[in-house]
């Protein structure tokens, strides 16, 4: 009885984890950032920060992403979300680059971008403001 009573609970533990990072039911997301002033953001992961998912893609050097969750690139649930970015191109990183954007896209409460997925494929054109002057890495 207790075997069975663990066998059960291991089993509603596998299908309770699969099914919190489950995409299923997602669509393409794609798309590309670049600065007000035409230069495509080079590196960094972009977020899209939703109520209850959130998903992500690493920037590609000309500036081109691809959202995933359980896969790169598996796509997104529809949604709504808030877009932040993270990593070298907020300045600092492994790498210590100079910030390619400006910090208030580092959190989704002040980015001030916001997104819908849609079910159907989804490409989005993310414009975003240089960093201060000034601005260098930590």
């Amino acid at each position: 009885m207790i075997r069975l009573l663990g066998c059960l609970i291991a089993t509603l533990g596998i299908v309770s984890a699969v099914g919190c990072s489950s995409t299923a039911g997602a669509y393409p997301a794609k798309g590309k950032v670049t600065r007000s002033d035409g230069k495509p953001v080079t590196c960094g992961t972009i977020n899209f920060n939703g109520d209850k998912l959130s998903f992500s893609s690493s920037i590609k050097p000309d500036g081109s992403f691809a959202l995933g969750g359980n896969t790169p690139g598996d796509g997104a649930v529809p949604g709504k979300y808030k877009v932040s970015f993270s990593g070298d191109c907020m300045g600092g990183g492994y790498e210590k680059k100079a910030p390619e954007m400006d910090a208030k896209y580092g959190s989704p409460t002040t980015s001030g971008l916001e997104y819908e997925v849609k079910a159907q494929t989804n490409t989005y054109d993310v414009k975003v403001d240089p960093p201060a002057a000034g601005a260098a890495a930590p």
